[in-house]
């Protein structure tokens, strides 16, 4: 929906990730363009084809330990036609500082949505060390959604793999979205990819669809290295 249609009894305070879109003058979404590289075969460039369809629309991808908070105070707020929230939400702050963005992407034709992560508020964040502990063994994506207990791992890795195939098919990310700690930048390289998700091979997966992690074998190794340093 556009920004001015949005109410905060309409949002939850849970967590998600969410999205932005902007339509041109006669309603239709303006999609990023997908170009087709020669060396891929006719299945790659299907495949391509299909998740340019699915993502190419996509302006803005974010997530929020609270969407109440930050996708209704911060990200709806700073995109109303009244006047905006202070401070901005980083997606206008990089409108307005591009006048290319602003002439590509009209004020009148954004819409914005959420998607919830389970139906719980997220558990309240432990120390660095144990929170990290946390989310890596107690934590599965079947486990959030059998719950509805979401995690920051599970925010986490939900905006990040939405950012990884829309970079994975168009080479950069959403135009309104700038770099920040947790998710690439404008420039970002295959060797960030692998750095910070973790290839073995060191060789980009051709396929869009990511591969989900096996957890279960994740924690046997994890387990099986413990036992080897004299842990429990």
């Amino acid at each position: 929906m556009p920004p001015d249609a949005w109410t905060e009894n309409a949002v939850p305070e849970t967590p998600g990730f969410y999205l932005m879109r902007c339509l041109d003058q006669s309603g239709v979404p303006i999609s990023a363009h997908l170009t087709l590289d020669p060396v891929w075969d006719d299945d790659m460039q299907r495949r391509m084809r299909l998740a340019a369809e699915q993502f190419g629309e996509l302006i803005y991808i974010g997530k929020a330990a609270n969407l109440r908070e930050r996708f209704w105070e911060k990200l709806i707020q700073s995109w109303w036609s009244g006047k905006p929230a202070t401070p901005l939400h980083d997606s206008r702050k990089n409108w307005n500082d591009s006048q290319q963005l602003q002439q590509r992407l009209p004020l009148s034709g954004m819409q914005c949505r959420f998607v919830q992560i389970g139906s719980k508020p997220m558990k309240p964040n432990l120390s660095a060390k144990a929170q990290e502990m946390s989310d890596l063994f107690g934590w599965t994506e079947k486990d959030a959604r059998n719950t509805n207990q979401p995690t920051t791992a599970a925010v986490q890795v939900a905006e990040a793999t939405m950012l990884f195939k829309y970079i994975r098919v168009f080479g950069t990310p959403p135009p309104l979205n700038i770099k920040g700690p947790d998710r690439p930048g404008p420039i970002a390289t295959i060797d960030w990819v692998i750095a910070n998700f973790g290839h073995e091979d060191e060789t980009p997966d051709p396929d869009v669809e990511m591969q989900p992690l096996d957890y279960e074998e994740l924690r046997a190794r994890i387990q099986a290295i413990r036992q080897q340093r004299g842990q429990s």
